[in-house]
């Protein structure tokens, strides 16, 4: 019986589907789990069923973490920047540099920190 009552959810669809004229994987689904069902075979429809519940499961996990990755990669990671120290370049933290500062930003670097050009030019 449960096999019926969670079959019909991907029949409805697939009937839903082919009233727009569209012929998608939702009619495919449909006519499996519908061709199994009218045959009798629960335990094949209950496993194209399962299976495709693990599907729309896993697209989306994938999709949430490749939001995530997506994200994390366009955030500014810089822990370090050079800093102009007595006419040497020194390794400082970002979150210890403070106003005054001259640092150092050489071609295809993010720029980590708002400022003034004191020397050179810059494109962005």
């Amino acid at each position: 019986a449960w096999a019926w009552f969670d079959g019909i959810k991907f029949i409805g669809k697939a009937i839903k589907t082919l009233w727009q004229r569209k012929l998608t994987v939702e009619v495919l689904d449909g006519v499996a789990i519908g061709a199994a069902l009218l045959q009798k075979d629960y335990p094949t429809a209950g496993a194209v069923m399962y299976l495709l519940g693990i599907g729309d499961i896993l697209e989306e996990w994938t999709h949430r973490k490749s939001v995530l990755n997506l994200a994390q990669s366009m955030s500014l990671n810089v822990d370090k920047v050079w800093v102009l120290v007595d006419d040497i370049e020194v390794s400082k933290p970002v979150n210890e540099v403070v106003a005054g500062d001259q640092i150092i930003i050489r071609q295809g670097e993010v720029i980590p920190l708002d400022g003034v050009v004191i020397d050179g030019v810059v494109l962005v």
